[in-house]
């Protein structure tokens, strides 16, 4: 199934899908104690979710396409830092595109981006405001 397929079947569902990721971070918690989402954390997935699912067809592949590497280089070397850090690079992913500006900003840049970069945080500042 393609990544556009896949949005287009989603779209509007994500009610659903957290349901099913809510059984799916059960059974992975295996029952341990404070496994369940906070309310607001469950807002939270379901706007993260939200946010991924309105990504262009390309944004959505690079997301996917750093999953897996990410998987496969726990699974060979036990590391847990590999998925910590996918989870937090996943999150800032979507705090950064549920901001309109940054959204409009990442559409109309060139494919290669020229010049001199600037810190992440000081270009979210600068598009909050």
């Amino acid at each position: 199934m393609t990544i556009e397929n896949f949005a287009r079947r989603a779209s509007g569902k994500t009610e659903g899908l957290l349901s099913s990721s809510k059984i799916w971070l059960a059974k992975l918690a295996g029952g341990r104690a404070g496994a369940t989402l906070t309310e607001a954390n469950d807002a939270n997935a379901a706007r993260a979710a939200d946010v991924m699912m309105s990504l262009t067809a390309p944004a959505q592949e690079r997301v996917i396409r750093s999953l897996y590497p990410a998987v496969y280089l726990f699974r060979q070397t036990g590391d847990t830092q590999v998925l910590v850090s996918f989870a937090e690079d996943a999150v800032a992913t979507a705090e950064a595109h549920s901001i309109p500006g940054y959204t409009a900003a990442t559409r109309a840049a060139p494919e290669r981006p020229t010049g001199t970069g600037r810190p992440l945080e000081e270009v979210l500042s600068e598009l909050r405001r």
